[in-house]
């Protein structure tokens, strides 16, 4: 039976736990509010939840904390999913710092296959720098690294100053670091020439290398301009596929199409998580 209730300040929202499954997840007797002495010398409360005698001993803990953000932490203690209560970026970013407060460990409860870390990466999907300078500033890697890869969508020159403080030196150089390289890849994927007709071959060539290398020059020199660290191969695809319409000779358009391809496959591989 439950025997602490913790009440948030200034809400009065009461918590009803249990003493021994505190003390047993945390590593500090829940920032010193708990110990075993006072879980077995705590005054019993009645039936109707006062007075003394009767009912199961009672401890009475007021936290400065939000509902939610103790709702979150006490879901971590039960090893419970609180998914269910769809937490907001806010509430979750109150968490690691509880955790820590009251002696619950990271890396238990944000380990990569958890729930907490679910949730994180789910608000990745639409605030992905939020989350990726959250994780950064406890150094949960693994969030930071999935988050970076959405972040990729956001301009750094919109990286504001509050979440530079949070990510730290560190994070933020492998964040530029990660634009910088995907950017600079694609520009040197860009530079190699497709393939000419070679003069030996036996089928006639309606083409001339002029012309296509002017095509292609121009809509490489259009999308190294545009490049942006988040472009799709869809929108690469886009771009550089009207350029076998312009091609009649076979062998030509081969070529081209064997180019395309294979600027298609390489920007695949490029790294996009720091």
């Amino acid at each position: 039976m439950a025997d602490v209730v913790l009440t948030t300040v200034p809400e009065s929202i009461h918590f009803y736990v249990h003493s021994h499954l505190l003390l047993k997840r945390s590593s500090n007797a829940f920032a010193s509010l708990i110990t075993p002495r006072s879980a077995d010398t705590s005054a019993p409360m009645s039936a109707s939840g006062s007075g003394a005698g009767g009912g199961s001993p009672r401890i009475f803990i007021h936290l400065h904390e939000k509902a939610e953000v103790l709702n979150l932490l006490l879901h971590a203690v039960y090893n419970l999913n609180p998914a269910r209560y769809v937490p907001s970026l806010e509430a979750l970013s109150y968490l690691p710092g509880a955790l820590l407060n009251y002696g619950l460990s990271l890396d238990d409860h944000l380990s990569p296959d958890s729930e907490f870390t679910r949730l994180y990466l789910n608000h990745a999907r639409e605030q992905p720098v939020d989350v990726y300078a959250l994780a950064a500033a406890y150094g949960l890697e693994y969030i930071a690294q999935k988050a970076s890869r959405p972040s990729l969508t956001t301009p750094l020159t919109s990286v504001t100053d509050e979440q530079v403080t949070m990510m730290g030196s560190v994070y933020l150089r492998r964040l530029v670091h990660l634009h910088h390289n995907r950017l600079e890849a694609l520009k040197n994927i860009l530079l190699t020439l497709p393939a000419w007709h070679a003069r030996s071959n036996p089928v006639a060539c309606n083409d001339t290398e002029a012309n296509v290398l002017r095509a292609w020059a121009l809509v490489t020199a259009y999308l190294a301009w545009e490049a942006r660290p988040d472009m799709s191969t869809v929108e690469l695809a886009q771009v550089l596929a009207p350029l076998l319409d312009s091609v009649s000779c076979s062998v030509c358009k081969n070529n081209l199409q064997e180019r395309i391809s294979s600027v298609l496959y390489s920007w695949s591989q490029v790294r996009d998580t720091i």
